[in-house]
């Protein structure tokens, strides 16, 4: 028999199958299905009606709702044009938007009696689809997506060439994160522990990578990676597209949530070119971001070319004592450790050059000379 004859045989015989209350006779007459249809087993057949009962219809119960599809449509639109609130402070307010509306359009009055009618809970319920948290969510969604396609940092990687950087970002905001105010860019190299700054308006994606683009530009050295804490401005599809775009073999990782010391390098960097230079005070004046930059650009010179920094090459812990003994590399300022891994070409020459052009007291002179100025915007005299 072919397929269909089979799905027919078995079609006609499910009534009788299923009225057929003896289990002698319900044997009998699938002993002569098997026959006809050449199944080997009755567990196939039984099967096949216990599926065919489960397809069926299951009539829903309860009772019929209250509202019509015109109903929530207007439910919707007060809901809208009432900034969005809550089931509980929309309900009270739906007599008052009610009349508005009824002496603009013609709203008959079972409709509006049924919107009266039901219960704040409700609302909640049929403003669920439409409500601005689902979006938020949807967002969230595609932020953790990104987030999860960015692989996390191997902490235990040995670096042995420059172009491995660490970023992060430093708010401005002294006591308060509220409303518009400055932030700055660090970008440190691992190795080298050459170090750039950057101010920006907010945090905007577009603003971040902005200020990357300038300081990856501004780097002796081949960008080979970046590593960023999971913050919003540098999880975002801006700054990928960007990297891909204009560094193509950069490879951009992130550090574990919660983990500081991931971006140790980047942390630090923030207390020594920007706290100990700049401060904890607010700085919300457009204004500043000019002149803050103008600090960084002579800052970045002069602690890159001329100011030593160590680097920690081991750390070990006695059992007995609980001391930890640090062991650090011989004092060197950036530029020094960027020469000794430069191979001779244009790029080390040049470097060369700027660093004979410069004086560290003429750079220190126009820092403090830009710092007064900052301040001074910062905080202007009172005029009497």
């Amino acid at each position: 028999m072919s397929k269909q004859a089979i799905v027919e045989l078995l079609n006609s015989n499910a009534v009788k199958y299923r009225k057929t209350r003896s289990r002698k006779a319900k044997g009998e007459l699938l002993k002569q299905l098997m026959e006809l249809t050449g199944y080997k087993s009755s567990k196939s057949i039984i099967r096949y009606y216990s599926r065919a009962r489960k397809r069926k219809r299951v009539e829903k119960r309860g009772r019929l709702p209250k509202l019509q599809p015109c109903d929530i449509e207007l439910i919707k639109s007060i809901w809208l044009k009432s900034d969005q609130p809550c089931g509980k402070r929309l309900h009270p307010m739906l007599p008052t938007w009610l009349q508005a509306y009824s002496k603009r359009y013609k709203i008959d009055e079972e409709s509006q009696r049924r919107i009266l009618s039901v219960s704040p809970a409700t609302l909640d319920r049929v403003l669920s689809g439409s409500k601005v948290d689902d979006i938020h969510k949807a967002n969230k969604q595609t932020i953790s997506a990104l987030k999860q396609s960015i692989p996390i940092i191997d902490t235990t990687r040995k670096i042995n060439v420059p172009g491995h950087l660490y970023a992060d970002t430093v708010a401005h905001c002294g006591d308060s994160i509220r409303g518009n105010f400055v932030w700055t860019l660090t970008v440190t190299d691992d190795l080298t522990l050459w170090t750039l700054n950057r101010a920006i308006w907010n945090k905007g994606q577009d603003a971040t990578c902005t200020a990357f683009l300038y300081l990856l530009r501004e780097m002796p050295f081949m960008v080979r990676s970046i590593n960023t804490d999971n913050g919003s401005e540098f999880i975002n599809y801006h700054l990928q597209r960007m990297l891909k775009e204009k560094y193509k073999r950069c490879r951009l990782t992130r550090s574990r949530p919660y983990k500081k010391n991931d971006n140790a390098r980047a942390e630090e960097r923030n207390r020594h070119k920007v706290r100990e230079l700049i401060g904890y005070e607010r700085i919300d004046n457009e204004q500043c971001v000019f002149l803050l930059n103008q600090v960084y650009r002579y800052h970045n010179l002069l602690t890159n070319f001329f100011i030593t920094s160590t680097r920690l090459i081991s750390k070990q812990r006695n059992p007995v004592t609980g001391k930890t003994r640090k062991k650090y590399d011989k004092a060197r300022t950036p530029y020094e450790r960027v020469m000794e891994q430069m191979k001779d070409g244009a790029r080390k020459r040049n470097l060369i050059a700027l660093r004979e052009a410069l004086d560290p007291i003429e750079l220190q002179e126009n820092i403090q000379k830009s710092l007064k100025r900052l301040f001074h915007l910062m905080k202007p005299e009172s005029i009497l």
